[in-house]
Formats: C-alpha cells, structure tokens, sequence
C-alpha cells in the first residue's frame, strides 16, 4: 500500500503574527516586487519566512504565501462590498494597513 503524504499544518496565524507580516508587506515593498518579473517569488516567500523567523514567528514560505493570498482576497472583498451602496459601512479586519498597501496599486 503506498504511503500517504502527510502534510503538517502548522501553527495558527495569531494577531500578532499577522500584524509582523503585513508590517513586512509593506516596509519591504513586497506588493512590487511580486509584480516584478525579474524576481523570483519563492525568493521572495523564503526571505518573508525568514524575518518572520526573526521576529519569533515560525511559518514556512508556504504558508506566507497563501496568508498573503487570503489577505489580499478579504481585503478586496471588503472593498467591493464599501463599494456597493446600501452596504453597511463596517470594514474588514486589517483593512487600514491593507488599504495602505493594496491602495496604492489602484492609484498606479
């Protein structure tokens, strides 16, 4: 029979560990560089693990990635959702620094 590979979960994302990354996000310019053909992605994930790493938080390149993914998703949920009228003006955890930096994409 052959082995099924596990794969490990991890640790939860807490607030603390989300506020470390989108603070990463946003000093490191990571929005850009992610646009950029000349850069490497998975260079990119690895370096975004390793302050993560730094800064007492233990998450793989993977998992940086797909927290990102997510963040950027909700964020433009909420975002359509201010758009529409007649929608309640309550906004998505994380909205501010998100807006901060997914904002400036839209203005480019």
């Amino acid at each position: 029979m052959a082995e099924k590979k596990r794969h490990h979960r991890g640790t939860a994302w807490t607030e603390e560990s989300t506020e470390s990354l989108i603070s990463i996000w946003n000093e490191k310019n990571v929005e850009k560089q992610l646009d950029d053909p000349k850069v490497q992605n998975s260079v990119l994930y690895d370096s975004i693990a390793k302050i993560l790493h730094d800064n007492g938080f233990e998450k793989t390149p993977e998992q940086c990635k797909l927290k990102l993914k997510n963040l950027r998703r909700n964020y433009r949920l909420c975002k359509d959702r201010l758009n529409r009228s007649g929608n309640s003006r309550k906004t998505c955890k994380y909205f501010k620094q998100l807006n901060e930096i997914l904002g400036k994409q839209s203005k480019n």
